[in-house]
C-alpha cells in the first residue's frame, strides 16, 4: 500500500526536492500505517507515539536577602532628586510672594513720600 504526499527536507533526504515542492510515493511503513487486517478493520491505524523527554532538572534558586548598593544609590538618588525638586519649588514660590510683599510695601511708602512732599 503506497500513499502520495509532499514530503519536507528531513522526509525526502534531499533538499532540492523539497525545494521544488516534488511530490514522492511513501511506503505504509513511512507514513507510520499499518496494513489493514480484516479482523481489525473497526480499529483506525496506529500511529507511533514518542516518548515525552524527560524535564532538564531546574539549578537551585538561591534567594538573596537585602538589596545590593546600585538598588540603594539609586533609591537614593531617585529620593534626594525628588526632595530637591520639590524644595526649590517651594523656595521658588516663597521667593515669589515676598517679593510681591515687598513690590506693594514700596508702592504704599512712595505714595505717602509723594503725599508729604505735595503738602510742604
Amino acid at each position: 500500500m503506497l500513499r502520495t504526499c509532499a514530503v519536507s527536507c528531513a522526509r525526502a533526504g534531499s533538499a532540492s526536492r523539497a525545494a521544488r515542492g516534488q511530490v514522492r510515493k511513501l511506503s505504509s511503513q513511512e507514513v507510520g500505517l499499518v496494513t489493514p487486517n480484516p479482523t481489525a478493520a473497526s480499529k483506525p491505524p496506529a500511529i507511533p507515539v514518542a516518548a515525552p523527554a524527560a524535564a532538564p532538572a531546574a539549578a537551585p534558586v538561591v534567594k538573596r536577602t537585602g538589596s545590593s548598593l546600585r538598588e540603594r544609590l539609586a533609591s537614593f538618588l531617585v529620593g534626594a532628586g525628588v526632595g530637591l525638586g520639590l524644595g526649590y519649588y517651594h523656595l521658588n514660590s516663597e521667593v515669589e510672594e515676598s517679593t510681591a510683599a515687598l513690590l506693594t510695601a514700596i508702592d504704599r511708602l512712595q505714595t505717602r513720600l509723594e503725599k508729604a512732599e505735595r503738602k510742604k
